[in-house]
């Protein structure tokens, strides 16, 4: 083992361990997580640090046992089939490689919806019946698509096995099948994160938790740093092969895969966790810690009907726009309240952007955010 794969081997562990420690200090911190928004959290730093552990023993695997093994018998690893490999190694790789497909970015995006949906609730704003549906339509498509992968890697490796040769016709049905599917849905999987992502910052909902704030705001840094880093590297690989050192180590060149940008973003989120949780306070119950309590300061219920309609009234609503902003602060869309007041989409229109223009307010969010500054 060369001195670069085992600093890469020994990187990668400490990306998990930082992922599993910034876990595991959440739970130190604040006791037993009761609050559904530190326990989605949580398990979305979980998922990713037994997404990449399984990943480094696969390739730890591949490496020293796979490889080793295809270069003594002469077999070329790019047509290599399962059926090349030795039974008691297949026995090792199949379960790993099922396993990498359930714990893969698929599990996660999976999780990322009821997360956005805990962070809304962390502000006791209430849940609109759009934001619910949404939340589960992307929890199932990607619940649906490590179903299907993980059926078709099956199906594959169950046909090996019967018939021993990637030239088989049903094989190469499967492959072309796998091939196929595999664009769509990684469009589905990050293409469901992305629109999430842009959904939090749109109502700045990562503003309410002090840990995911800071959090994320160190990992958007990092990361806007490696698309220019990524983005420069095409550019310069256009006109000349040779790329500096720090652009072969971001796009993942031969031995220099363990410190690719995956691993390094991945890296920065489990340290930069551990290092806000290190410089918030030590205490041990959640409810003193400012952004963590149910009953913190910082989050009051909303005021009862009549007196969010007096709050209305003195910044110049009308009645019948007081009873529209009540529908929309209680996450009614426009064609629900239309149909709860009898009266048409286009003037629930009209009185909803009256209502943000007196109150100057962009969205829902805002509104209820304006109303707890007046308490």
């Amino acid at each position: 083992m060369g001195l670069l794969q085992f600093l890469g081997m020994l990187f990668n562990l400490v990306v998990v361990f930082s992922l599993l420690a910034q876990a595991l200090a959440i739970r130190s911190r604040f006791g037993p997580l009761r609050h559904p928004l530190l326990r989605d959290y949580t398990r979305v730093l979980v998922v990713m640090a037994l997404t990449l552990l399984i990943s480094f023993v696969i390739n730890y695997f591949y490496s020293s046992f796979i490889q080793p093994w295809a270069e003594l018998n002469r077999v070329s690893l790019e047509n290599m089939t399962l059926a090349d490999i030795p039974f008691g190694h297949s026995l090792v790789l199949i379960p790993l490689a099922l396993a990498q497909i359930i714990f893969s970015p698929m599990l996660i995006a999976a999780i990322v919806p009821s997360l956005f949906i805990s962070l809304i609730e962390f502000e006791l704003i209430p849940i609109s019946s759009r934001q619910r549906h949404m939340a589960r339509l992307s929890s199932t498509l990607n619940l649906a698509c490590i179903a299907l992968i993980l059926a078709l890697n099956i199906v594959l490796t169950t046909a090996l096995l019967l018939w021993g040769s990637a030239a088989h016709p049903f094989i190469r049905a499967l492959s072309r099948a796998s091939v196929f599917f595999s664009a769509p849905v990684n469009v589905i999987i990050y293409g469901s994160m992305i629109l999430w992502a842009i959904h939090g910052f749109q109502t700045q909902v990562f503003k309410a938790n002090p840990l995911i704030h800071k959090t994320t705001r160190i990992v958007l840094i990092f990361t806007s740093l490696f698309l220019v880093l990524i983005a420069y590297q095409e550019a310069v690989h256009i006109f000349t092969p040779k790329l500096p050192r720090i652009l072969e180590i971001l796009a993942c060149r031969d031995d220099l895969r363990a410190f690719s940008a995956h691993w390094l973003l991945c890296g920065v989120w489990g340290l930069a966790g551990i290092i806000v949780l290190l410089r918030s306070s030590p205490s041990q119950n959640a409810s003193a810690v400012p952004g963590f309590g149910a009953a913190d300061p910082a989050t009051p219920p909303l005021p009862n009907a009549e007196s969010i309609r007096a709050i209305f009234s003195s910044r110049g609503l009308s009645d019948r726009e007081s009873q529209v902003a009540l529908h929309v602060i209680n996450g009614c869309a426009n064609k629900e309240i239309a149909q709860l007041m009898d009266i048409s989409y286009n003037t629930v229109k009209n009185h909803v952007a009256n209502i943000f223009k007196k109150l100057g307010a962009g969205n829902r969010f805002e509104l209820i955010r304006s109303l707890r500054a007046r308490i």
